[in-house]
Order: C-alpha cells, then structure tokens, then sequence
C-alpha cells in the first residue's frame, strides 16, 4: 500500500509563515501549499525574504508519521 501524503493550503490557517507551519506540526501535516508568506503572496516575496524564511523553517521539526 501507498503511503498517503497530506498537505494543507498553509494561508488557511493563519497569514504569517510562523503559524502556518506551528499548525502543520500540530495537524502532523507531510507539508503545505504555500500561497502567501507573512502576508504577501509566494509570487511577490523577495529574494532576501525567501532565503530568511528558508532559514527560519529549518529551525521546525516536523511530524514524523
């Protein structure tokens, strides 16, 4: 049997990057689609915020299921 992947529209739980991952991990989420990152939509964001944000995420630990 397949292993199933879950994944989640990340702005539907909150605007800002931080929560949208602090809800992954309490849902034990495999990942999420992210369309807006601390307010502003993934196609806008900067350079310097992505490599930021890339940083900070490494910082989580994630579900393990």
């Amino acid at each position: 049997m397949k292993d199933i992947k879950v994944y989640a529209f990340a702005d539907e739980a909150s605007p800002m990057i931080d929560n949208q991952i602090d809800a992954m991990k309490r849902n034990c989420l495999d990942g999420l689609e992210i369309r807006n990152v601390d307010g502003t939509n993934v196609s806008d964001i900067t350079l310097e915020k992505a490599v930021e944000r890339e940083r900070c995420k490494r910082e989580y630990k994630y579900c393990d299921t």
